[in-house]
């Protein structure tokens, strides 16, 4: 799962998959979607996603309900 994803998101999956032990479906699920929202983040503000406040986040999942 090392790849150029930010380390709080390879350390989120690394956990689940390690730790609580998820399916493999659902990691990559979790991990299609987090991708998801870090590429929003890039667009919405051109700033790191762990740097972004909550109108980012509302701003996402406007655009999910669209």
């Amino acid at each position: 799962m090392k790849n150029s994803r930010h380390h709080i998101i390879n350390d989120f999956l690394d956990y689940i998959m390690n730790v609580r032990h998820y399916s493999k479906h659902t990691i990559r699920a979790y991990a299609v979607d987090l991708d998801d929202y870090v590429n929003f983040c890039k667009s919405y503000d051109n700033r790191e996603f762990i740097k972004l406040k909550k109108e980012a986040i509302q701003a996402y999942l406007q655009q999910l309900s669209k």
